[in-house]
């Protein structure tokens, strides 16, 4: 399976007391809590969950350019995006900036939590749906 190869590559790599496979979890919040990097490679997209609760708690992110996800994640203000989802030198230059640069680490995480708090918050989604219902409401009139 994947996950055996991932494993299996892992210790072949000398990785395997840095990387964890914890299969499904509920309780996604620790997780986010006790990393510093976002890192997602995915080919296609929507908008993913898992991004935006990642920025929320202050994770800035290195992920692929695919789908929506550049709706939320800003490349160099609160994010790296990844044109190039094939090319792994982009992606360690982004990891690398975040974590070799801790002025710029503390500027796209704030940015990273600020933009997603106010974007994405009960009170936005609220007023986004009001205008969407009036505007339906007129059309139906």
């Amino acid at each position: 399976s994947a996950l055996k190869e991932m494993i299996n590559l892992s210790k072949r790599l000398g990785l395997d007391k840095n990387i964890f496979f914890f299969g499904h979890q509920q309780d996604t919040l620790r997780f986010y809590q006790n990393s510093k990097i976002f890192l997602t490679c995915s080919e296609s997209e929507g908008l993913p969950l898992t991004m935006l609760e990642a920025m929320s708690v202050g994770l800035p992110t290195v992920i692929s350019n695919a789908g929506d996800i550049s709706d939320a994640a800003i490349d160099g203000y609160n994010s790296y995006l990844i044109n190039d989802i094939r090319n792994i030198q982009s992606y360690v230059e982004g990891i690398e900036r975040l974590l070799l640069d801790e002025e710029n680490y503390i500027r796209m995480s704030t940015n990273a939590s600020k933009f997603v708090r106010e974007k994405y918050s009960y009170s936005e989604a609220k007023i986004f749906w009001e205008e969407i219902l009036l505007e339906l409401n007129k059309t139906n009139s």
